[in-house]
C-alpha cells in the first residue's frame, strides 16, 4: 500500500502483511517495509500493533518519516501523527503532536521543506488542510 519510489532505488511502503483488525482501535494493523526496486532485500522496519502508513524517505535516504496512531490516548478516536524511524527500524522519533490528525508527509528534494495533511484550524468538522513547514535538524 503506498509505495515511494527513491531516486537511489529503494522503496518503502505500508503493508498489511499478517492483518490483524484490531476492533477496539478502529483500524487495520499496518506496517512500513522497505525493499529494493528489483524487490530484493525487503524488509520490515516498523513492528508495532498500530496503523503505520505515508512512509517517505528523508532526502538523505536513510531515514523514514510517516503517520501512525501509535500511542493514542482514546483507542475509539486514534489520534494520528508524523513519525520518523531510521530505515533499519531504530530510532523512532514522534515529530507532530496533534489531537486529531496529521498525515501523508513529503519532503522537497532539497529537504528544507515539509508539506503534509492536517485537521488542524478546520472550519468544518472532517476538513483537511495542508500545511508547508521549514524542516530544520
Amino acid at each position: 500500500i503506498q509505495p515511494v519510489y527513491m531516486p537511489a532505488g529503494q522503496i518503502v511502503f505500508s503493508s498489511t502483511r499478517e492483518p490483524k483488525y484490531i476492533p477496539c482501535q478502529r483500524h487495520l494493523m499496518t506496517n512500513l517495509f522497505t525493499m529494493n526496486a528489483d524487490g530484493s532485500n525487503k524488509h520490515q522496519v516498523t513492528h508495532n500493533e498500530f496503523a503505520n502508513f505515508a512512509p517517505f524517505f528523508f532526502p538523505d535516504d536513510q531515514r523514514i518519516i510517516f503517520c501512525s496512531n501509535i500511542g493514542s490516548s482514546d483507542p475509539r478516536r486514534p489520534d494520528f501523527n508524523l513519525w520518523k524511524i531510521n530505515e533499519d527500524g531504530s530510532g523512532l522519533e514522534q515529530i507532530t503532536f496533534y489531537n486529531e490528525f496529521d498525515g501523508f508527509p513529503m519532503f522537497s528534494h532539497d529537504g528544507t521543506k515539509l508539506v503534509f495533511a492536517s485537521n488542524r484550524y478546520n472550519k468544518n468538522p472532517r476538513d483537511t488542510n495542508v500545511f508547508l513547514a521549514d524542516w530544520i535538524e
